[in-house]
């Protein structure tokens, strides 16, 4: 479950781990040699590996954000943790149990909000708790409840099309929390969201995971992004795609970590040890692969 970590020159708050585990023994997503190939489009017998033999344990409670260059396969982990798709070979397993498919343990929040549009945002937030079939006046109330939590309590009623899309992905979140899983898998949730949106967005899911603690997988192609949300951020690299490095930001409050980040020396040492990474392990993906 281990894997070598490039020395990193860290700032304060930053530790550089020895392996791709967690720190402490609980596990509750463990990715253990997980490769991922497709037949490639031309050549006869010919494979692409988008991940090459991975194995990453993820800890109760952790925000782990993954990031690499495009085509790394950030997506394709993220949805055979959900289930989505299927690996070519190793195990994926939550709590020691294998995932063999998708499960309302643990939702995905995409970059495109996948609301239906002929629902209100209520119904569409209580959908899961429906196809549960918890009756309509508790899935209604756990509904207004996971809304009034992102701040969109007064807008229940509305359409999709009557919000903007930070209020869309809000609505998106509240509906991948409804059901109160301990697993949480983001795919560059904030990705199409202006600046001022995104930032917006980013405080508030810090602070909820800072409330509910729940596991949270996260990736992002942004590394300011990285930093400021995750307890630690797993970089990937390109051919063959694998793990290259884990940079691993020591626990802290809210408020601790806003400091940290304001110190811009310790931020420049691990933005620039993220960046240094990511052009040494994506220069392929970067010649246009």
């Amino acid at each position: 479950m281990t894997g070598e970590v490039p020395s990193v020159a860290g700032g304060d708050g930053l530790q550089a781990n020895g392996s791709y585990g967690s720190s402490g023994d609980a596990v509750k997503v463990r990715v253990d040699r997980v490769s991922k190939h497709f037949a490639a489009v031309s050549g006869e017998g010919k494979v692409h590996v988008v991940l090459d033999e991975l194995s990453l344990d993820i800890k109760p409670g952790e925000f782990v954000s993954l990031i690499g260059p495009s085509g790394c396969g950030k997506s394709t982990l993220l949805e055979i943790i959900a289930g989505l798709q299927a690996s070519t070979s190793g195990d994926v397993l939550l709590d020691g149990r294998a995932i063999t498919g998708p499960g309302p343990d643990r939702p995905v929040v995409f970059q495109e909000y996948a609301l239906f549009p002929w629902r209100t945002v209520l119904d569409n937030v209580a959908f899961p708790l429906e196809v549960a079939k918890v009756r309509k006046t508790e899935r209604y109330d756990q509904a207004r409840a996971r809304l009034e939590e992102v701040g969109l309590g007064s807008f229940a009623d509305h359409y999709p099309s009557q919000l903007s899309g930070g209020m869309r992905q809000r609505a998106a979140i509240a509906r991948a929390l409804v059901r109160d899983p301990d697993v949480l898998l983001m795919d560059e949730p904030f990705g199409a969201l202006d600046a001022i949106t995104r930032e917006l967005l980013q405080e508030q899911l810090r602070a909820l995971h800072k409330l509910e603690r729940k596991t949270i997988i996260f990736v992002t192609h942004s590394v300011p992004e990285a930093i400021r949300l995750s307890n630690r951020i797993i970089v990937m690299g390109i051919a063959p795609a694998r793990l290259v490095g884990v940079f691993e930001l020591a626990e802290q409050g809210e408020a601790n970590q806003a400091n940290f980040i304001s110190r811009e020396t310790a931020y420049a040492d691990v933005r620039d040890a993220i960046w240094g990474l990511l052009r040494e392990h994506g220069a392929i993906a970067s010649r246009g692969t």
